[in-house]
């Protein structure tokens, strides 16, 4: 265990954007006065749901979903106010201290400093953030531990990216994160804050909160290369070749070497495994801006929703 000073309280954390603001707090105060007044299916007034936007994503693409859960009874689901911007400064070897004062501050102000009531839906890299905010053994970049794990009764995870070996195409910019020298880790969790999390908080690691990990299988592996020979034969179309290289870059760099695999376009279904997890598998896309079915549709939440308890 590394000691760290203490965190700051929320007054001191970083200020959230008006126009994230305005998207999770005011947006979600529309759409629980107007679900109010046409009466959701049931009320589970005991569940605070607190959806975690993923990767490059911002609050804005999950209002369908937070809509869908406030219709299904969940009166209380906000989103955390991420927006894209906030993570770009990881893409160069930034932490992600930030993002994760934003979920610290969604949460706790759910909880209402009650303990376990919340449930975290999160999506793609929210999913592994999740896992590291709940966590209290290791200071990160030189602050004490979040330590949300005592608000949280269930995570739920949607296509995250738990066992990426990170291995980009394009290569991957070491992570620099302030104030850890003297705190007890690998190399690898020095430099990546996914690692820091397997390490640390491997798997179910929190008792108390149950793990559901969803992940979606499409109905094509990735490809490692463009498939010229299927479209000149016409086996395949040029979209349906196209659709499975790409997946393929993804799922070899989410696996590190093989990209002849299942998922859900982005992120393979045995990285989206979670040990000790309740893990349930789906057939769906991984993006909330994509034209097929996602995580976040109707259909498809009904898959999962259930394990919300």
């Amino acid at each position: 265990m590394c000691v760290a000073r203490a965190r700051a309280g929320s007054s001191a954390r970083a200020n959230f954007a008006h126009g994230a603001r305005r998207v999770s707090r005011a947006r979600m105060r529309e759409i629980r006065a107007s679900d109010a007044r046409q009466g959701a299916r049931g009320t589970r007034e005991d569940v605070r749901i607190v959806i975690v936007p993923g990767f490059l994503s911002g609050a804005g693409d999950y209002e369908d979903l937070a809509r869908a859960l406030i219709e299904r009874g969940y009166a209380s689901t906000t989103v955390v106010p991420f927006r894209a911007s906030d993570w770009w400064p990881t893409l160069a070897g930034g932490a992600f201290d930030a993002l994760l004062d934003k979920l610290d501050e969604t949460a706790r102000r759910a909880a209402g400093e009650r303990e376990r009531v919340v449930v975290l839906v999160a999506h793609s890299a929210g999913g592994w953030l999740s896992r590291l905010w709940m966590g209290s053994k290791v200071s990160y970049c030189g602050r004490a531990p979040y330590g949300g794990a005592k608000y949280v009764r269930g995570l739920i995870t949607l296509g995250s990216p738990h066992s990426s070996a990170e291995a980009y195409p394009f290569g991957r910019v070491l992570e620099t994160r302030p104030g850890e020298d003297e705190c007890a880790m690998s190399d690898a969790a020095r430099g990546s804050s996914l690692a820091l999390t397997n390490e640390v908080y491997p798997g179910a690691y929190e008792s108390g909160v149950k793990y559901v990990a969803v992940a979606g299988a499409l109905d094509f592996v990735g490809a490692e290369t463009f498939d010229v020979g299927g479209v000149l034969r016409a086996n395949k179309s040029v979209a349906q070749a196209w659709r499975e290289y790409v997946a393929g870059i993804s799922y070899k760099a989410n696996t590190g070497n093989d990209a002849k695999v299942i998922g859900d376009g982005v992120c393979p279904v045995d990285v989206a495994a979670l040990e000790g997890a309740v893990n349930i598998r789906v057939t769906c896309h991984h993006s909330p801006n994509s034209t097929c079915d996602w995580y976040g549709s109707p259909s498809i939440i009904d898959e999962w929703i259930t394990h919300i308890s």
